[in-house]
């Protein structure tokens, strides 16, 4: 009897997913690489943009919800810190998360090119897209740990 929630498929399935990316990690590595140097290949700060986009996305929220609107939260037992903190905290997440859902679900259609090749590892496409908004997310994560320690000159535990 089988149920929906067959785990030894699944597994099974998940087992072949993670042997086809390691068995294909220098081209899945070379080909996030290359998403990334593309898409910020056209600006004209080129690369810089890497660092840039992340550093303005958050300079604008900081400067909105602390100067702009004036949300005063926290300073209690409860909430020890500002709402920007806590308004980072959830948008960084979501906007890494927004990011590879979008890039994921056009990915197919995108690369119809290489998908019509017979020996190209399709699996490797949303990957790709994972680690490449990986990186942004990680410099976000980055910028948002410098704003905490900056501000409170500590960092929670």
């Amino acid at each position: 009897m089988t149920t929906a929630l067959d785990f030894r498929a699944h597994f099974q399935a998940f087992k072949e997913v993670i042997f086809l990316l390691t068995r294909h990690r220098q081209l899945t590595m070379e080909m996030a690489r290359r998403e990334i140097t593309d898409k910020y290949l056209g600006q004209v700060f080129g690369l810089l943009w890497i660092l840039g986009h992340p550093l303005v996305l958050m300079s604008v929220y900081i400067f909105v919800f602390s100067f702009v609107f004036k949300m005063r939260l926290g300073g209690t037992p409860d909430m020890p810190f500002n709402y920007t903190i806590y308004l980072l905290s959830g948008l960084i997440p979501w906007l890494a998360f927004q990011e590879v859902l979008s890039k994921s679900s056009t990915v197919i259609l995108a690369n119809a090119n290489l998908v019509k090749q017979v020996v190209f590892p399709i699996e490797i496409l949303p990957v790709r897209g994972v680690m490449s908004s990986a990186l942004t997310m990680a410099i976000l994560f980055a910028m948002f740990t410098i704003y905490v320690f900056v501000s409170y000159s500590s960092l929670p535990i």
